[in-house]
């Protein structure tokens, strides 16, 4: 239904051309696969990155299993990423380590721009009504990737437990 999944209100927040740069950046992520061809709604691998405890906790119940969600800069929800290199400062610290590779429908993704300090920063908020994700490009640091031409560019996509 176009109504649920392609929505592209985010046209009208401030930053429209960013957000155009974040959603050309997700489309790219989906048409890296090509069982995604002809779909309105992707499927997409991502990696989140824990203990290797709460790891089989989740491959044995989902990730409803894990009992607070993050925070988070870019909203409340469960963070993923494509990057491992990415990812790597949430699960090397912990006793042991592990990275999940992980499916995922994410829906209509609204695209981040607002940075964790900013005035209407998406910090700990809910999502977006009308949306089913939050998708982000960052820089190595975590932080908005601002430079559309820098070629360090990685990404955040945040849903929320159901």
């Amino acid at each position: 239904d176009p109504s649920l999944f392609q929505k592209q209100t985010w046209q009208k927040y401030d930053n429209a051309d960013m957000r155009q740069w974040v959603i050309d950046g997700f489309i790219s992520r989906k048409d890296a696969f090509g069982w995604n061809e002809n779909r309105t709604i992707p499927i997409i691998p991502f990696l989140h990155g824990t203990d290797l405890s709460i790891g089989w906790k989740i491959c044995d119940s989902g990730f409803a299993t894990i009992s607070a969600l993050d925070d988070g800069w870019y909203g409340s929800g469960i963070y993923f990423t494509s990057s491992a290199l990415y990812a790597l400062p949430y699960y090397a610290v912990k006793p042991q380590p592990c990275l999940l590779i992980v499916l995922i429908n994410p829906g209509n993704p609204f695209p981040v721009t607002e940075n964790r300090g900013d005035e209407n920063s998406l910090a700990g908020r809910p999502l977006q009504p009308g949306y089913q994700s939050n998708y982000v490009r960052t820089n190595k640091g975590g932080e908005i990737q601002k430079d559309i031409k820098s070629k360090e560019v990685f990404d955040e996509l945040v849903v929320v437990q159901e």
